[in-house]
């Protein structure tokens, strides 16, 4: 037999294995792209009961669970979680179909963010989905082509590409519902900052159509550094959000007031104080009728001179906004909020933070 034959019966022999090889994949095919990443998720999605993320080093970082109609994080002493991000993550695992087929190498899950988050640098997040009838876990991993993702189901050895991008947070907070308050600078009248020291700083607006706030106490022969230099402090309720959330304490001895009035009778009270370089406040509200009656919009009654504007606050106004006080102290009163450095500096204001520099 010479060369030539023997390397035209190797050649036929690759190609024989190579038929029966697309043969084998043919008769098993592997999961094919384009089905769910869970089957049967997508009805059981209204029956998930509790969805529980877990960090590096085995962390359970959130434990978020349905009571009534109200989604919890346990792990915050059962404030409430953002619904709006855990049903972006329900529908997006729920939604997702098999885009690639990635790698079964462990040595290369890093790669992917898909690595064990037994590790203690994982880069990925393990989220358990649980119902009455199933539970569905997968290891969330890093973001690619656009907002397509990497995910590695629990119990497998392979990965995978996806057609969604599920957000799984990795830090407790980013669960929770971050809004504390938000009323917008225009409606805000007056702030009141009441300082331990005795120092109080008292902003006001005339109108609501005022551009500016005015400082209404400033000392003698001062001016304030620009006109409009009040304005952020009228602004700090303009969507307040947290950065994390504890059960309320009793204030310290240097905690500073702050008190908001709005043009539609609101008193909002924000304690705060610094601990270990963190800023905390707690909030009460209360609805003051006399004084939303007082800064309602002038209009005629039907027995009033025609030269002989006054101004009224209709019964269903007074409930509305006293139903809205009562809302805002049964959510917040039982908690204490970090908040953002810049918006508690707004909160905590001195003289010298508003006026100019006195001349030497």
């Amino acid at each position: 037999m010479n060369l030539r034959t023997v390397l035209g019966l190797a050649a036929g022999l690759a190609a024989l294995l190579a038929v029966l090889f697309i043969a084998e994949l043919v008769s098993n095919p592997p999961q094919a792209m384009g089905e769910p990443l869970f089957a049967g998720m997508r009805e059981d999605i209204n029956a998930v009961t509790s969805v529980t993320a877990t960090a590096a080093g085995d962390n359970v970082i959130a434990t978020v669970t349905r009571h009534d109609d109200r989604w919890v994080v346990q792990e915050r002493d059962g404030y409430p979680a953002d619904t709006g991000k855990l049903r972006q993550l329900l529908l997006g695992l729920a939604e997702a179909q098999l885009v690639e087929a990635k790698t079964a190498n462990p040595e290369y899950y890093e790669r992917l963010g898909v690595e064990d988050v037994s590790a203690e640098d994982a880069g990925g997040v393990l989220i358990r989905v649980v119902t009455p009838s199933n539970q569905y876990a997968v290891i969330v991993g890093d973001q690619t082509r656009g907002e397509y993702r990497y995910v590695r189901r629990e119990g497998e050895a392979g990965s995978w590409l996806i057609d969604k991008s599920p957000e799984a947070p990795a830090e407790t907070p980013e669960w929770l519902n971050a809004t504390i308050i938000d009323i917008d600078a225009a409606v805000v009248r007056s702030v009141k900052i009441e300082h331990a020291d005795g120092q109080t700083v008292n902003l006001e607006k005339a109108s609501r159509e005022a551009r500016d706030f005015s400082v209404t106490n400033m000392p003698a022969e001062r001016e304030l550094s620009y006109a409009s230099v009040a304005n952020t402090v009228g602004g700090v309720l303009d969507n307040l959000t947290l950065d994390d959330v504890a059960p309320a304490t009793e204030l310290g001895p240097d905690a500073v007031i702050t008190t908001f009035t709005t043009f539609d009778g609101q008193v909002i009270r924000i304690a705060g104080e610094e601990a270990e370089s963190k800023h905390w406040v707690q909030l009460t509200a209360a609805y003051d009728a006399a004084l939303a009656e007082q800064q309602a919009p002038s209009q005629q009654t039907e027995t009033a001179a025609a030269d002989t504007p006054q101004t009224m606050v209709g019964e269903g106004q007074t409930a509305a906004a006293q139903a809205a006080v009562d809302a805002l102290n049964e959510r917040t009163r039982q908690w204490r909020y970090q908040i953002p450095q810049y918006k508690y500096e707004q909160l905590t204001r001195r003289w010298q933070d508003l006026l100019k520099k006195e001349a030497d």
